[in-house]
């Protein structure tokens, strides 16, 4: 591969605030692939871990977030789209697969998920949550699977179309199909659809909102809630997005230049930082990464721990490329990244009405436990117990023996104490 120049040129469309310098930037391949996709980046414990995509397989880097020395690496036959981090495993999904692996990306265990009838193509997105996992097929299938791979339940889409994307969010899971973006239940059950077109992302938050990338002139987003109505819709100016990912109170959207604000006819790198709840733009920022009108750049994952950003791409031309991992920095509290929540616990309680079993999610950024007390309308304690909050496990909520009617339920974390109502029919 041809040498090249690395020039950092720094560009405020919008918003004149401090903008993030590069701190470093490792430039990174998959073995025999000419042009691999940077799939999937996570942060966890001072720790990165991302993954490239080819034709052939994926590759797997591992590297502390204070250097550009990766400390592991690996490659593997299976095809990964997304990785996350659940107690002490590193979980990857991709195609059929849904893999198991130390922290050092070595595989435990591997799960191929089961196709639904018919079918010869895979999933298409797959995610981890309320101790399931639910994947979304290539057609118009999507189904829960338990952490061993075990079928739970199978639906079709409301829209005969190819699914692109699903994300999960609290109690909604999010399809996105070629023209629809559909909310169902946890147990599959469709709750609304929207005809929506021209879309690169989407992303549940914690709460239950979507967070919809449309492309268009320049990119839309638009902040679904949980009712299936508009919360707002903002552009980010000059500027497409095709990648996002949620730090607390903070939206992250990355990609490139639009064409309209291309400069001396190249299309850089590009980044934005939303309010999620809002749609106030805080920080919008271009990154000119290469010196040659011929690279055509683009950021396709971006994450942050509340100080410095990390963004994952690619640079290629006449069909061989390469991607490329950066670290952006600031002055220490002066980022604009927001995360209010980040010492709270969500709970989630459904379905609620319920005939007697119910339940209970629970997101935390920190490691923690909470008491579940449930008193009846006397204000007496008829059900106890402690659980562990971990966001890819639920628990169930059995009033079997109690009447109909309803009651009050305490959740307890440390000095944070919820109170929801439920009825048992």
């Amino acid at each position: 591969m041809r040498s090249r120049l690395y020039l950092f040129i720094f560009i405020v469309p919008l918003v004149s605030i401090a903008q993030f310098k590069v701190e470093w930037i490792k430039e990174v391949s998959l073995p025999g692939e000419k042009a691999p996709v940077f799939s999937s980046l996570v942060l966890k414990q001072g720790i990165l871990y991302y993954s490239l995509r080819g034709g052939d397989g994926s590759g797997i880097f591992i590297q502390p977030i204070d250097n550009n020395s990766f400390t592991h690496s690996l490659t593997v036959s299976q095809f990964i789209s997304d990785m996350q981090i659940n107690d002490n495993f590193l979980l990857s999904f991709g195609g059929c697969n849904f893999t198991h692996r130390t922290l050092n990306g070595d595989e435990v265990s591997d799960i191929c998920l089961p196709l639904p009838p018919s079918q010869t193509l895979s999933a298409v997105s797959a995610k981890l949550a309320n101790g399931k996992i639910y994947a979304a097929h290539w057609m118009n299938t999507f189904a829960s699977y338990d952490i061993s791979g075990n079928l739970k339940w199978r639906k079709e889409s409301s829209q005969p179309s190819k699914n692109f994307a699903l994300s999960v969010g609290g109690p909604n899971i999010y399809v996105l199909t070629e023209g629809n973006l559909t909310q169902y239940d946890t147990v599959g059950d469709l709750k609304w659809n929207v005809a929506i077109s021209d879309v690169y992302n989407i992303n549940a938050d914690r709460d239950g909102n979507c967070f919809v990338l449309t492309a268009n002139d320049e990119t839309t987003i638009t902040k679904y809630g949980s009712d299936g109505k508009i919360v707002w819709a903002k552009k980010t100016p000059g500027q497409w997005s095709r990648g996002s990912s949620i730090y607390g109170d903070s939206l992250l959207v990355c990609g490139n230049v639009s064409p309209g604000a291309m400069i001396d006819n190249k299309q850089p790198c590009a980044f934005t930082i939303m309010s999620a709840a809002t749609g106030a733009i805080i920080q919008q920022q271009v990154i000119t990464v290469v010196e040659d009108n011929s690279v055509m750049e683009n950021f396709t994952n971006i994450a942050t721990d509340g100080k410095n950003v990390y963004v994952g791409g690619s640079h290629s031309s006449w069909g061989i490329g390469t991607c490329f991992l950066l670290k952006l920095s600031k002055e220490r509290n002066t980022t604009g990244l927001k995360d209010e929540k980040a010492a709270r616990t969500s709970f989630n309680i459904f379905p609620n009405p319920s005939g007697s079993k119910f339940t209970i999610t629970c997101e935390s950024n920190q490691s923690s436990t909470a008491t579940v007390t449930v008193r009846n309308i006397s204000g007496q304690v008829v059900y106890k117990k402690e659980i562990t909050c971990n966001p890819d496990k639920s628990f169930t909520l059995d009033l079997g023996k109690q009447a109909a009617g309803n009651y009050n339920v305490e959740i307890e974390s440390g000095n944070q104490k919820t109170m929801k109502k439920i009825i048992v029919q």
